[in-house]
């Protein structure tokens, strides 16, 4: 491993390669499945899971925009928003964007279950926009591979440097599309980055008809009758 005091020289350029590699997709999907592995690979984490959450103070909810998986995490998406979330109603308890990191050190499971090995995780959290949008990340290793200052730099960094690929989760939660379905949200991301209903269906797995029938659902869904008129919406 490297050492522990911060980022090595190798650290940056690795670093540097991964932000070129997420500029040159136009795939938000693609692009946050990119971050999550590359920073895997630099954290030397055998998992790691990022979800994005629209969170509302009145009447105090939140909905998942987006996740994000490297490997097999052992957290499940509302185990980790749970235990990123402040307990308190107030969302002033969040961290500002652009603010320092809250870092949580657990093992997960507290034992073994179910074949799971216990884990070693560092969880991170930070507020991404005025909206509210918060990104909840967890990285998980062996038990007895800590995390030490190197690890939480990097990540920090590359978190306040890289944090555009959640672009897409902000302009959803500001343009009232937390409603949608997770299959309608990723139709509509897709959409976003000019792609075809077929090419969807083939980054979806779906068929074209399928994918059809999602995109009719955001017509209604937001009073529009084209795709044109559905974009206007975000691209101004």
């Amino acid at each position: 491993m490297a050492g522990t005091s911060g980022p090595s020289p190798n650290d940056v350029r690795a670093m540097l390669r991964l932000c070129r590699t997420l500029h040159i997709s136009g795939d938000p999907v693609a692009r946050k499945k990119h971050l999550l592995a590359g920073l895997s690979n630099l954290l030397e984490a055998g998992s790691a899971m990022s979800v994005v959450a629209h969170v509302e103070r009145s009447p105090r909810r939140h909905t998942i925009l987006s996740t994000a998986r490297y490997g097999t995490p052992a957290l499940r998406e509302e185990q980790l928003l749970a235990n990123c979330l402040p307990a308190a109603d107030d969302l002033n308890h969040l961290p500002a964007p652009g603010a320092e990191p809250r870092w949580h050190h657990v093992l997960w499971p507290r034992r073994p279950c179910g074949g799971l090995r216990i884990c070693h995780c560092m969880r991170y959290s930070a507020l991404i926009s005025d909206a509210h949008v918060i990104a909840c990340l967890s990285f998980n290793r062996p038990i007895g591979a800590a995390f030490v200052a190197r690890d939480r730099m990097i990540l920090h960094l590359a978190h306040l440097e890289m944090s555009w690929v959640y672009e897409s989760d902000v302009l959803l939660a500001t343009h009232g599309a937390a409603a949608l379905s997770p299959r309608q949200r990723q139709t509509l991301e897709y959409l976003l980055s000019g792609h075809s209903e077929k090419q969807i269906a083939g980054k979806m797995r779906l068929s074209p008809n399928t994918v059809h029938h999602h995109v009719k659902a955001l017509h209604r869904h937001f009073g529009v009758s084209s795709r044109s008129e559905l974009l206007a919406r975000w691209v101004k």
